[in-house]
């Protein structure tokens, strides 16, 4: 039954895996030409900016901050470039951090204007952040950007279209409802949704890091994500990798709550157009909703929402020494499991 349920995804639909590779490769493209800032630096001077980071590897602050004034100016020259961002970094991020660590401990001086806002409310939060490492962060950046142009529901509602929706429509998931092997059936067509939802995850988030070049960076995603100048004053503890690993699990959570609910309106539909007209609908309407609204954004991985905004947003939750990062984990995580169990419930009831 497996098998059958493997050829009749790939093999009558041979099309759709081709379209899901074509798609993924056409929208990252596009994402990777829109996730440039203004006055962003060419590539050339993060180029060395990357070689600069692995020369001071191992050394401390103060080391690494008399090596980079040691460079001499050059007019046009991407190293002096990349000396003077690599500076920026140090001032604005490390030594950013470690006044605000001195303040706390000992009431010394800050040695930067960048300071949180809520440092007075917070002062333990600040204390135990870890200390940043300098690192070329456009490629993180880049990452979330890409992140946020991510198609993964509307990959999941042509799937459970092809897969479920089309069934219905023709009558046949009746057909196997009252055949004996329906068990074996519904059990091995829910394994390979499951399986090539997980498969269409994995994919999306590797094209992601390898476009926005952070996959070829490994040894950046050990680094604090305090290590990015946007996000210094993020108030929970995570690397880079953890940060990735994060965004993975929401997108996988949004997309198997996304199967779920497509197959539902599927079986209530049982007309193909219908089916479409309703699931993508819900899909744009939680996609515009989170690009107007940044509670409906945290929850919002069933649609198309931005990732940058989400860590940029997170706000410190003293109640459970945690940011509000893992309140979107808790609630699409239980919402996932109650309809995994209704699920499982109403096809024990049935048989």
């Amino acid at each position: 039954m497996f098998k059958y349920q493997l050829r009749r995804l790939f093999g009558k639909m041979w099309f759709l895996p081709f379209a899901f590779l074509i798609i993924l490769i056409v929208t990252r493209i596009f994402a990777l030409n829109r996730s440039h800032y203004l006055g962003e630096l060419s590539n050339e001077i993060y180029s060395e900016l990357d070689r600069l980071c692995a020369e001071t590897e191992g050394m401390s602050l103060d080391e690494r901050y008399a090596y980079i004034s040691e460079i001499p100016y050059e007019q046009d020259s991407p190293r002096s470039e990349a000396a003077a961002e690599y500076r920026d970094q140090l001032v604005n991020v490390c030594y950013a951090v470690e006044g605000v660590k001195d303040y706390l401990n000992n009431g010394e001086g800050f040695r930067s204007i960048n300071i949180p806002q809520d440092l007075n409310r917070y002062p333990e939060l600040y204390k135990s952040l870890p200390e940043p490492q300098s690192i070329n962060g456009i490629y993180f950046k880049r990452f979330l950007r890409i992140a946020g142009y991510d198609l993964t529901p509307i990959f999941v509602l042509l799937l459970v279209g092809a897969v479920v929706a089309d069934s219905c429509e023709k009558g046949i998931d009746k057909q196997i409802h009252i055949s004996r092997s329906r068990r074996s059936f519904y059990i091995t067509r829910e394994l390979t949704l499951v399986l090539t939802i997980v498969l269409m995850c994995v994919l999306t988030t590797l094209t992601d890091l390898a476009f926005s070049g952070l996959l070829f960076h490994p040894e950046y995603l050990s680094a604090p994500v305090q290590s990015i100048d946007h996000f210094v004053w993020l108030p929970v503890k995570m690397t880079l990798g953890s940060a990735v690993l994060w965004i993975f699990v929401m997108e996988l959570l949004g997309a198997l709550i996304s199967n779920a609910i497509f197959i539902f309106i599927a079986r209530r539909a049982r007309d193909m157009k219908l089916y479409l007209l309703i699931s993508a609908g819900a899909v744009s309407a939680i996609s515009v909703a989170s690009s107007r609204l940044a509670a409906v954004n945290l929850y919002g991985s069933m649609g198309i929402n931005n990732k940058e905004s989400i860590l940029l947003n997170a706000q410190y939750l003293p109640s459970v020494n945690a940011s509000t990062l893992v309140l979107p984990t808790a609630v699409l995580g239980g919402a996932l499991l109650c309809i995994c169990a209704i699920r499982a419930v109403r096809a024990g009831l049935c048989r």
